[in-house]
């Protein structure tokens, strides 16, 4: 495969309007057509595996995808996780499952600030789960795991010396253990709707929640995102549920809670959640008769 690096550039749109005060020379033939749908094809023919993924800004990755890109960088997701809201997070999700599918999912690359440099531990580490569990390739960057905050140039060919964070190390090694959850690779993804856990109990706009459901068992993720602590509840209509218990193991912190698969999937109850400013749940489900 090949990372095509600005590959909105040469879209022929693109390409003519950035190039539109400079004419072509007298008698020159201008390129006709779309450069990446001739380069896709061809290559294609030969190799039909090979992955194409584009780094893509200025709103062109749906463009880039219809091109023939198998994946394009979502920089829209990155700079709500850093710099946004629940609400636009969510909204983000709300996309189509064939688009989000090719979406590059990240945090850091070789042109962002570390983001060890940019966010708190506990903001980080909530936007980190929401970035790898949603659809898409996941992309970590070279050093993001130990937790370095030195940006350095490619250019320069080399880096400073820093020591590795422990912490920020443990809670890496975690999460990649998690991700390995089948569900997360075959099965089928929804975004899940927090509510109100009461009248006088509010913060379900500050939740973030999704799921994976196959075969091979479930996982829930549900994140505040949010300065402060959220309460909501969550309805959880998953297959098999109703008449058994379920087991809901945190792969986060090993933590198990036992719930009423009944209570459940009832729409005036469903699953009660409370967390602390950016806390997160990483629920693995068993279902038991």
């Amino acid at each position: 495969g090949v990372r095509c690096d600005m590959a909105m550039l040469v879209i022929d749109e693109v390409f003519r309007k950035t190039w539109a005060k400079t004419p072509p020379a007298a008698g020159a033939v201008e390129a006709q057509g779309e450069l990446w749908a001739l380069a896709i094809d061809a290559t294609r023919a030969r190799f039909p595996r090979f992955l194409f993924v584009a780094e893509a800004y200025w709103d062109r990755e749906w463009r880039l995808q219809m091109l023939g890109f198998d994946y394009t960088y979502d920089k829209s997701f990155y700079d709500r996780l850093v710099h946004g809201s629940a609400p636009l997070v969510r909204g983000h999700l709300a996309a189509t499952a064939d688009y989000q599918r090719r979406c590059v999912r990240f945090l850091e690359n070789h042109d962002e600030p570390r983001i060890s440099s940019m966010l708190p531990p506990d903001r980080r580490n909530a936007a980190i789960v929401l970035a790898a569990t949603v659809p898409g390739m996941r992309l970590f960057h070279e050093g993001q795991l130990e937790g370095r905050e030195l940006k350095t140039s490619l250019h320069l060919g080399r880096r400073a010396d820093e020591p590795v964070d422990a912490a920020t190390l443990l809670f890496h090694e975690k999460l990649l253990a998690a991700l390995r959850h089948p569900a997360l690779r075959l099965g089928n993804f929804a975004q899940l709707q927090p509510r109100e856990a009461g009248p006088n109990l509010v913060g379900a706009e500050s939740i973030v929640a999704h799921r994976w459901d196959s075969r091979q068992g479930a996982v829930v993720v549900i994140v505040n995102f949010s300065a402060g602590r959220s309460r909501c509840r969550i309805t959880l209509d998953l297959e098999g549920s109703a008449g058994r218990s379920l087991a809901f193991t945190d792969l986060l912190t090993d933590e198990v809670f036992v719930r009423d698969g009944d209570e459940l999937i009832d729409p005036a109850r469903g699953l009660y959640v409370e967390l602390a400013a950016y806390a997160m749940h990483f629920f693995a489900l068993r279902r038991s008769p």
